[in-house]
């Protein structure tokens, strides 16, 4: 499984399963801002945890570019960023495979 590394912000909302707002870059550097149900993204943590947090959101990576330094990721569980895009192009270390 491999998952991208991102900033859990803060809680948008703490109503049950409660949201948050989790930020990570492209690998061109624009930044993405997601807001998803905290149990989606990461049962260890609530809606008390101390923020801002790291934070890994499990997805698959479709292709990795000929230079090795850009991934190209889709996120798992239906998870977009606000403008409904759940495909991106990221830098290659901000995934892990454990």
């Amino acid at each position: 499984m491999a998952y991208l590394h991102g900033i859990a912000t803060r809680v948008m909302d703490d109503a049950f399963p409660g949201w948050v707002e989790v930020q990570f870059s492209e690998a061109d550097g624009t930044q993405v801002t997601l807001v998803e149900k905290l149990p989606v993204l990461d049962t260890d943590r609530t809606t008390e945890s101390p923020y801002p947090a790291q934070l890994r959101i499990s997805c698959r990576v479709t292709e990795t570019e000929p230079d090795g330094a850009t991934a190209v990721v889709i996120l798992d569980h239906g998870v977009t960023d606000r403008a409904g895009r759940s495909t991106f192009h990221v830098p290659a270390s901000a995934i892990s495979h454990t």
